[in-house]
Formats: C-alpha cells, structure tokens, sequence
C-alpha cells in the first residue's frame, strides 16, 4: 500500500516560488564565468613562459657569444704575438749570437786555459794535468758549441734529440732554453704552478678546459698550505708563451715558473782532481777517511756517539747494502718518478761521512745520528743524475714534517720561485738550511739555493786550506770546511771506497758540526744588533747563527770576509764549561 507523502505548506510554498528559469541562467553563468577564467589563466600562463623563455635564450646566446668571441680574440692574439714575437727574436738573437759566438769562444778557451792553469799551480799539478785540463776543456768548447746549434735549431723550429726523447718521456730529458734573456735548464715543455689550497680546484677546472696545457700531478704542501700543479703543454707551443698566459689567469698568490732542473755537486769520476788521479795512479794519496778531517772542525777525531738534533738530507737514494752503512739507521723516502732509475752513489758517499761503520775501512763523524733522507735524484743516459724543482719542493715539505733542525741541499742548479718559496718557508720555522757553493768554477754565476740569503753557502777547502779549484765564487759565500781528496763510500764498479771532492761534501762536514753543536748548545738566536749588520742583512732567523759562527770561524787570507772562503773556515764556538 502506497505510502502518502505530506509536505507542510511553508516547503510548497518554498519549492513553489523559484521557477526554472532562474536554475537555468545560474548555470550558464557559471559556466561562462569557468571558461573566461580558464582562457585567461591560459593566456596568462602562456605569455609568462614566452617571455621567460624568450629572456633565458637572449642571456645564454649572449654569454655563449660573448665566451666564444673572447676565446677566438684570446687565441688568435696568442697566436699572432706568439709568430711576431718568435720571428723576432729569431732574427735579433741568431744576427747577435753568429756576431759574438766567435768572441765568446775565444774567451772561453782563453779564460779556460788560465782556470786550468791557476788550478794547476794552487794544486801542485804537472805539465800532464794542464795537458789533461785543455783537452777537458776541449770537450767543454765542443759541447758548448753543440748546444749553441741546438737552441738555434729549436727556435728555428727543428727539434733536437732530447726534445724528441723528452715527447715521450718529460722527465727523461732537460732542455736548454731561453728565457726572458736566461738560459735555463728545465724539463722540456713543463711549468709548476703553486697556488693557495682554497683556489687549487678552480684552477684545475680552468686547466682542464685548456686545450693547450695538460696537469701531470697535484702535490698538497702542508709548509707552505700550497698545492703544487705540474702542467705540460700540449701543442708544443711555447712555454714562456704559454707560462705568461697562465701567469695572467693565477689567483692572488699564486706563483708559476719553469721545472727547473738540478745536479748533485761532486766531482765526476773523470780523472779531475789530486785525489782521483792519485786513486787512479796508485800513489799514496788516495784520500783521508772523513773522521781524519774532524779536527778542522773542532770536532774529536775519533766517533762521536750522537743522538741530538736531527739532520734532513735532500739527495740520491742510499745503498743501505754497502758495508760501510749496514746496520746504520735513517729514515729514507723517495720524490724520484715512477719508471726512472734511481740513483745510489752521492747520498751513500754523503752519508759514509757521516756513519760510515769502521770495519768497512773508514770511520765516519759519527757512532749513530738522527738522520732523515729525502731521495730525489734519478739517473738518465744523457746527463747524469738529476732531480727537478719540483721533487725539490716536495722533499723539503716532507723533511719540515720530520722536524729537522739541519738540512743539507748538496745540489746545484738555477733560481726557481717556487723552490725559493719553500726554502723560505724552511727558514722561517728556524732550520739551518746548508747548500752547496757548486762546482760550476770561479767564473761560474751564483748557484741556487745556496745563493739565496735563507741558506749557508758552503765551498770546499782541502787539508792544507785551499779552496778547491773548481768551486763557485761570490759574495753570497758563507763559510768552508773540508770537501777535497775525501775518502768515502761509493757505489758501482770498482773499489767499495774512493777518494772524492767537492762542494757536496763540505755540506755533509757542515752539516754534521753544526747539528752536533746545536744538540750541545742552544745558541742565542736573538742576538741584539745581529740584523742590523752588513753583512748578515735580510738573513731573518739565520743572522744570529752566522754571528755566531763567525765569531768563532778560521779566517784565511785574504783577511776578513772574500768570495772565496767566506767568513773561512768553519770551526764550531767553544761549549760552555759543563761544571766546576
């Protein structure tokens, strides 16, 4: 049965009174009201990312074009500067070199044959050994020849045979090359590049996006909070272009330059010398053992049991095998490329002064030491044994962090600002950095490091108190101490000892006196007046020291300080009384 539904009259009344009419026009407002709302959020949203759009393309075409341009604009200017330049120079200095290679020849084996002669009659040598010296500097003309042509030859644009070699192995061979007016010898087509740690990763992204130049290694130098880049070029453009242009791009202090080479300073065993030619010809003076030279220092003669301040060595690899260094101690780590030959023979002739164990047939200076050795020469087929600016570099951050309080640098080679920055660095945190005068002659140029006012320029004297013959000269001089016809370890073929001379080994006597003197005493390093000398000025820490050890110094003639001596002959100060 149906159910009847009852509406109270106010709800008809309600339903009643709308008419459809008005749902009607409700709807197609709403509806219109939808679609103009729509369309114009459409509008809107589109012509917002038109201009967006439009705006983003015009900035990056515009950066883009700009970036180009400038890269084109770089390149070509580089380019053309580069031609000019080469061009240029090439005409200037080959008319200027053909002019004066005659004279400078001349002048060569003029002053060549009064060297040999000087160092003849100050050596005692016969009419033989001034024979022997002119043929040696025979060899020295033909080679000074040969590399004349050679530097023309690569400015001309005709690679040499090292530069071919050094295509394949960078660390292989050095080159000869002319810059800014120096000749300098480097490792082909390399520069090093020290830059603050904190811009290190924007310069390697900029290195990176450079066609022309390749990073080789990244060093990180806790001495200097530096990292060092070693780069190379890739077109074979070059390098003092190509070192301007980087050098333009480095950030606030950061430092570029060559990567320098440098040799190790003792004789070589070319029949040079009293004590190699008595070696060879059997006579009696074959050399004294390095204990035999302590007295010239103020050291007892007979072994030393020391353990006091330690000593760093920047140098070759030691042959620990040799029987005069079994069973000595010293740390050893090596800055030497991988896949190169590593050299033995200078740092076991260096540390045979030092420790040579008496049973091998000579005593050292010392019973025992603190010694830590950073190993950096390797051997090449061309030129001997080498090590480069920036194994330099590394070796001396290493042996900063072993706390060394002496180093010996018994190397030699041309100024390198990076080298210069961490011998500085060595300097300031108090060490007493010893470097070798160099064998280079009286008329060579200064040699580095030793030229700078941070280390002690050591040259060799001989047992009656010459210079040697064939040590570097100049104001920058230091001190002497014993470094001719020394009989010391060596390596290869032939006798386990050999007689020996050089400026390398005079480093090695003064290092050793002067480690031992420290460890005795702690001198006065704030002498009053001491950097207000003369002669001491812009040496910071180092002055007190050099008063010190000049005050106590063997003068030798000509009286006071010369270019060949130095202040003379290092002898260490007196030690206080130790008790009543």
């Amino acid at each position: 049965m149906a159910k009847a539904i009852f509406l109270s009259d106010e709800l008809s009344a309600t339903f009643v009174a709308r008419p459809p009419e008005d749902d009607v026009e409700d709807d197609v407002e709403d509806e219109v009201e939808d679609r103009v709302e729509d369309e114009v959020e459409d509008r809107v949203e589109d012509e917002v990312e038109d201009r967006v759009e439009d705006k983003v393309e015009d900035r990056v075409e515009d950066k883009v074009e700009d970036r180009v341009e400038d890269k084109v604009e770089d390149r070509v200017e580089d380019k053309v500067e580069s031609e000019v330049e080469h061009g240029v120079e090439r005409d200037v200095e080959d008319d200027v070199e053909d002019r004066v290679d005659g004279d400078v020849a001349d002048d060569f084996d003029a002053g060549s044959r009064e060297d040999d002669a000087k160092a003849d009659r100050r050596a005692g040598r016969g009419e033989d050994d001034a024979t022997h010296g002119r043929h040696d500097r025979k060899s020295d003309r033909d080679a000074y020849d040969d590399e004349k042509k050679e530097e023309r030859d690569r400015r001309r644009g005709h690679a040499s045979h090292g530069e071919r070699e050094a295509a394949h192995d960078h660390h292989e061979f050095a080159v000869m090359r002319t810059i800014e007016g120096r000749r300098e010898l480097a490792i082909a087509d390399e520069l090093l590049i020290l830059v603050p740690r904190t811009m290190a990763a924007p310069l390697r992204a900029r290195i990176a996006a450079d066609r022309a130049v390749a990073a080789v290694s990244d060093t990180e130098l806790r001495l200097l909070d530096r990292t060092l880049l070693r780069v190379r070029s890739r077109t074979g453009a070059s390098i003092a272009d190509l070192r301007r242009r980087l050098a333009a791009r480095l950030p606030e202090g950061g430092q570029i330059d060559l990567n320098h080479v440098y040799r190790p300073q003792q004789m070589r065993a070319s029949g040079k010398g009293v004590a190699d030619r008595a070696a060879a010809t059997g006579s009696p003076d074959a050399g004294l053992p390095p204990a035999a030279f302590a007295p010239m220092l103020g050291l007892p003669q007979r072994g030393l049991r020391f353990a006091g301040v330690p000593i760093g060595i920047v140098d070759s690899a030691a042959q620990r095998s040799h029987p005069c260094l079994q069973g000595r101690s010293f740390a050893e780590r090596h800055f030497i490329p991988d896949g190169k030959q590593v050299s033995h023979d200078h740092a076991t002739m260096m540390l045979s002064i030092l420790l040579a164990r008496p049973e091998c047939g000579i005593r050292g200076l010392f019973e025992e030491a603190d010694v830590s050795l950073a190993a950096v020469f390797f051997d090449t087929p061309d030129y001997g044994p080498l090590t480069t600016a920036e194994a330099l570099v590394s070796a001396i951050d290493w042996l900063v962090r072993r706390k060394v309080r002496v180093m010996v640098l018994a190397l030699a080679g041309p100024a390198n600002r990076l080298l210069e920055s961490a011998v500085r660095a060595a300097a300031e945190r108090g060490i007493v950095l010893i470097a070798a005068a160099g064998n280079g002659g009286p008329q060579a140029p200064p040699a580095y490091p030793a030229a700078w006012p941070e280390t002690l320029a050591i040259t060799a004297l001989d047992r009656q108190g010459r210079v040697y013959a064939h040590a570097g000269r100049g104001p920058h001089i230091d001190f002497s101490a014993p470094g001719v016809g020394v009989r010391v370890a060596r390596t290869g073929d032939g006798s386990q000892l050999r007689p020996a001379s050089g400026t390398s080994l005079a480093c090695a006597f003064a290092g050793a006196a002067i480690a031992w003197w420290l460890s005795e005493e702690e001198p006065d390093m704030s002498l009053p007046g001491a950097n207000n000398m003369p002669d001491v000025k812009l040496r910071g820490r180092l002055a007190p020291l050099i008063v010190r050890l000049r005050s106590a110094a063997l003068d030798l003639p000509p009286a006071g300080r010369d270019p060949d001596s130095g202040h003379g002959l290092l002898r260490l100060p007196a030690l206080p009384a130790s008790g009543p």
